[in-house]
């Protein structure tokens, strides 16, 4: 997830930009609304749903609308249009808020035996991250100056999506204990035996 959401999220300018669609003002104020629409859904709709509904379906669900956002952007008359740019990002971050993100976030630390949970969280962020920030060296070069190669920065994070539904949903049929973490202590969910340090 870190990788298509830190191109979103650090790129969104530039790559919108290099489309030459719209001003740059406005595509500054597109990302305040891409912002916005990730936040929103975390706070009145995931908060609310995750332990009704379970957090299984709200990621598998905003994992295919993350994914579909991303698609979106492969095929070329679709960059042409700032309408279906416009639907592609309110997709992705609705998606990223309704269940990817927040998800991301509690299972990286669940599964964590008390005494190594900082440590681990640190650790799994501090992987991702590096991984985005390499990407990010090569995003403009993905982009490209001379021709618009945005449709590659569709097929990458329309991918990654699309394989975070797929593990999400094997794990969910075939180990549940995994991801189905709702209504449950972070001793219950944690290793059965903890590295002593």
């Amino acid at each position: 997830m870190g990788i298509p959401a830190s191109t979103y999220g650090e790129f969104f300018p530039y790559i919108f930009d290099s489309l030459h669609l719209v001003s740059a003002r406005v595509t500054f104020a597109f990302e305040a609304i891409y912002f916005a629409s990730a936040i929103v859904p975390g706070v009145l709709i995931f908060y609310y749903l995750s332990d009704k509904l379970g957090r299984v379906p709200l990621y598998l669900i905003s994992a295919i609308m993350s994914s579909i956002s991303f698609f979106m952007l492969v095929y070329p008359p679709f960059l042409k249009n700032v309408g279906v740019l416009l639907l592609s990002f309110l997709l992705f971050g609705i998606g990223q808020g309704l269940g990817v993100w927040p998800t991301t976030r509690l299972l990286s630390i669940e599964h964590f035996p008390t005494s190594l949970r900082n440590s681990g969280q640190g650790f799994v962020w501090f992987t991702m991250r590096f991984e985005a920030g390499i990407f990010g060296l090569f995003t403009p070069l993905i982009v490209g100056t001379s021709g618009i190669h945005v449709d590659y920065i569709g097929y990458i994070g329309g991918i990654f999506f699309l394989l975070a539904f797929i593990i999400v949903l094997i794990l969910y049929r075939f180990h549940p204990e995994y991801v189905k973490t709702e209504r449950k202590s972070l001793d219950e969910t944690s290793y059965d035996n903890p590295i002593e340090i």
